[in-house]
């Protein structure tokens, strides 16, 4: 029979919730770039090719970003592009101002993700906040059993 104590428990949590925002990120990724296919492809309409997309990077900081393509994709060149990163601080939300360049269809595929990836990157943050008083908390009975152990002995 498998025991898990509490903190077991409270480590396969926050990993399982992690992956469910990973999930979650990539699903709003996703949709951003079926809107940019639908333009690029001219379905309804005119063709349009967007200079922006989004990304997920999964890293346990998990953040979504903004990249700009710079060109360079022909002739054999890699796609140059540039990462636009949400403000530091407090703010969770990549500002409008920051796409002046975007057409308008790009500029609300990209509000609609941001408005997502807001929600997600505040809960990223409240599972980090989660890991040091866990690792905190395992290690105080770590060091309370230990204690009893070399009083027996």
């Amino acid at each position: 029979m498998l025991l898990l104590n509490g903190m077991d428990l409270v480590d396969i949590g926050r990993r399982q919730w992690k992956r469910d925002l990973v999930a979650w990120a990539t699903r709003v990724a996703n949709e951003f770039w079926e809107t940019h296919a639908k333009y690029k492809n001219g379905d309804g309409g005119d063709k349009e090719y967007g200079e922006y997309g989004v990304r997920v990077r999964e890293s346990f900081d998990y953040d979504g970003s903004v990249v700009q393509g710079k060109g360079g994709g022909n002739k054999g060149k890699s796609m140059m592009y540039d990462t636009m990163w949400k403000p530091k601080g407090n703010s969770f939300h990549m500002p409008a101002q920051k796409l002046k360049d975007a057409k308008d269809w790009e500029l609300e595929a990209i509000m609609k993700a941001e408005d997502e990836f807001q929600i997600v990157r505040r809960c990223s943050e409240h599972l980090k906040a989660m890991q040091g008083p866990t690792q905190g908390y395992a290690q105080t009975l770590l060091v309370h059993e230990v204690s009893k152990l070399d009083h027996l002995g």
